[in-house]
């Protein structure tokens, strides 16, 4: 997949909006994802008659957007210290884990006098 680049909006285009399939197809991505970030209000869309359309502006602010901001950081997963990360990706090493952490503790037995 291609980078993001506002470039990719010609600047010579005199269309204020466009389709879903024309932005997703610019975007390369499918036009369900453009319905969600209307949906999220990343993109704004306005109503031509029975359908809908995103505004040049905000798909350009977008695009500048999306090319000025930082890349998103990695985030390791965290797991319960000691066990290893295969124990944790197999279905009986979690099994197994869950086991030893709810194990009930002993309680102390109660003598009785006679």
């Amino acid at each position: 997949m291609n980078e993001l680049d506002a470039s990719q909006i010609p600047a010579n285009d005199d269309k204020l909006a466009y389709t879903y399939d024309t932005v997703a197809d610019r975007l390369e991505i499918s036009p369900k994802t453009v319905m969600r970030m209307v949906a999220r209000k990343d993109l704004v869309a306005i109503k031509v008659g029975r359908s809908r359309r995103v505004t040049h502006a905000s798909l350009t602010a977008f695009m500048t957007k999306a090319t000025a901001a930082p890349p998103c950081p990695t985030v390791k997963k965290a797991r319960p210290s000691g066990t290893s990360a295969t124990q944790m990706s197999t279905a009986s090493g979690l099994k197994s884990h869950l086991a030893r952490r709810l194990k009930p503790k002993p309680t102390p037995s109660k003598r009785s006098t006679g």
